[in-house]
């Protein structure tokens, strides 16, 4: 299972000399780009240029005697060439690799194009068919930039013979060649509008999906102001980072989504967001924040701050792992001290993920669980010393063994006793134990577990010092 995070991407700013700050805490506002795209079968460009570059590059438009086709358009955004496109496939569709099923045996592809291509610039409009996963027939048609082309007109082009019935067929088309890499002569507002897309030959050739371009879906790409998408938008995959009206407080607040494609569920896209803040060299802050969490299986959500260098590489990271399921908005916090900050560090980032990759325990990996979604809102930073000296005890605590098997013990680390609230709850979030005990150092707590099923368990130990959780899991 191949999964996409772009968090350790980061090109950060560098050191600020006072306590850490964040912009848009309550996520008010937000900057959203309205798009169209198909809903069915094919992947557009879209997911690509939307985040990178923030254009528009596929979009719907009338079609030849029916309520719809689609225009790929390439823009050019400073020295970046985004090429308007489609395709059938997430793989690489020049090495052939991917497709969709096809047991047809056509002679031609036909359709209908407009187009306005400058001279230099030509589309494109490729079908390669395969079998066995051998491409059998390859088909790269040229639309040569021959000016403006203001009507429909019908297209019929010759398919390489077929030696033997195929069972997948790529199917791609592009504004401008940028084959192989080269997009030197791609035309900025060059553009092609498709409609009506078949495979014809002797018989009956089975249809291209959505090949007339009626199924569409209305779409937005969201982002808030002064945060930065850490998840690739990737292709296929619904959008992971939307606006919500399900929110602690004001109007808003972040939703985070772990997607999945809905070709071949191996690409999983984690819901990923992060600001960049300026270290405290002096004050130690808190992060507090509000979150709901819910999973259909098991995961976790996870909020970081990674201390990163002068070359803005990560240098340290200080993690409160643990969102773990909640039906309602709850509190959490993660302190950052000067004690906790890497030597030659001078910046730091705080993100949001709506999957973990890892036991943060153990470091155990964890496969994202589609559908897995987090709702943030109402963050702040608290500064000074209390507060922070307070949670800096929250890990003062021995949790073990890990994978537990019967008993859970807990103990305290530090010289001194202290009431203590514990609470175990399942990875669906239903508290399965809850009492509260008085632990001492030499002393440990011993849960009972062995009735738990197997799996994956959350821990909160509630103290005078503040809240400590982690997960463990159940032989």
């Amino acid at each position: 299972m191949k999964k996409i995070t772009l968090l350790l991407c980061l090109f950060l700013t560098g050191m600020a000399a006072q306590a850490q700050t964040l912009s848009n805490t309550d996520f008010e506002d937000w900057d959203i780009t309205p798009y169209d795209d198909p809903a069915t079968y094919w992947i557009s460009s879209n997911y690509v240029f939307l985040p990178e570059l923030g254009v528009v590059t596929t979009t719907r438009v009338t079609g030849q005697g029916s309520p719809n086709a689609i225009r790929l358009q390439t823009h050019k955004v400073g020295s970046d060439v985004a090429v308007g496109f489609i395709t059938n496939t997430l793989e690489d569709i020049e090495a052939g690799v991917g497709g969709q099923p096809y047991t047809g045996q056509p002679t031609h592809m036909d359709g209908f194009y407009r187009y306005n291509l400058p001279a230099d610039d030509t589309a494109i409009l490729m079908a390669i068919f395969k079998n066995s996963g051998i491409p059998i027939s390859i088909n790269i048609f040229k639309i040569k930039g021959t000016g403006n082309q203001p009507v429909f007109i019908p297209f019929s082009f010759a398919v390489s013979p077929l030696p033997i019935a195929p069972d997948t067929v790529i199917i791609a088309a592009l504004s401008s060649n940028i084959l192989g890499g080269d997009d030197s002569k791609a035309e900025d507002g060059s553009w092609i509008e498709f409609d009506n897309l078949m495979f014809s030959g002797s018989g009956a050739m089975p249809p291209i999906p959505n090949g007339n371009f009626e199924a569409w879906r209305t779409r937005s790409f969201e982002t808030p102001d002064d945060w930065t998408r850490g998840d690739g938008f990737s292709w296929g995959i619904e959008p992971t980072i939307k606006r919500s009206t399900d929110k602690y407080s004001g109007s808003y607040a972040l939703k985070l989504i772990t997607s999945v494609d809905s070709f071949n569920n191996n690409f999983i896209e984690i819901g990923s967001l992060f600001a960049n803040m300026g270290i405290s060299v002096t004050v130690p802050d808190t992060i507090i924040g509000y979150y709901k969490y819910t999973t259909p299986g098991i995961d976790t959500a996870t909020v970081t701050a990674t201390f990163l260098n002068s070359s803005g590489f990560p240098a340290g990271v200080k993690s409160l792992y643990i969102l773990p399921p909640a039906a309602t908005y709850t509190r959490f916090a993660l302190p950052i001290d000067p004690d906790d900050i890497p030597s030659g560090s001078t910046s730091v980032t705080l993100s949001f993920e709506s999957s973990a990759m890892m036991m943060p325990t153990t470091g155990a990996p964890l496969d994202p669980v589609p559908g897995s979604t987090l709702l943030i809102d109402n963050l702040s930073v608290v500064q000074g010393s209390v507060g922070v000296g307070r949670l800096k005890l929250i890990h003062n605590y021995n949790v073990y063994p890990n994978p537990a098997k019967n008993v859970l013990n807990i103990s305290l680390k530090s010289n001194g006793s202290e009431e203590v609230a514990i609470t175990l709850v399942d990875a669906k979030g239903s508290v399965v134990y809850k009492a509260a005990h008085k632990l001492s150092v030499g002393s440990n707590i011993a849960i009972p577990v062995s009735q738990l099923a197997p799996g994956m368990y959350f821990y909160s130990i509630k103290g005078s010092n503040g809240i400590a959780t982690d997960k463990f899991y159940k032989e």
